[in-house]
């Protein structure tokens, strides 16, 4: 959905929320359909390791270049988490919050 981390929820406009929603969707089918991300030492029920971590295009890539630019992706914290994104891809917007 090329949304910053960092873009506060209530400042995104009708056409990025239904672009996230459907991005979440397609991004979920694709990871189940994979198998799951095996991205440590992960496997299933039945011993097998999923597929889905060699479809991600930025985390646990900090420091390399982006895909789509060749921007160096970067990791942040977020929530207390690490999170990895493409400061060029993924810009903040600098937008009025709702009164």
């Amino acid at each position: 959905s090329r949304l910053n981390p960092l873009q506060p929820a209530d400042t995104l406009k009708s056409k990025e929320i239904k672009t996230l929603h459907d991005a979440i969707i397609q991004e979920l089918n694709a990871a189940i359909a994979a198998g799951g991300t095996s991205a440590h030492t992960y496997v299933d029920a039945e011993g097998n390791r999923g597929s889905f971590q060699n479809a991600l295009h930025v985390y646990d890539r900090e420091g390399t270049p982006c895909d789509r630019c060749g921007t160096t992706i970067v990791k942040i914290k977020v929530g207390q988490r690490g999170t990895h994104y493409c400061p060029h891809c993924q810009p903040l917007h600098q937008r009025r919050r709702p009164a």
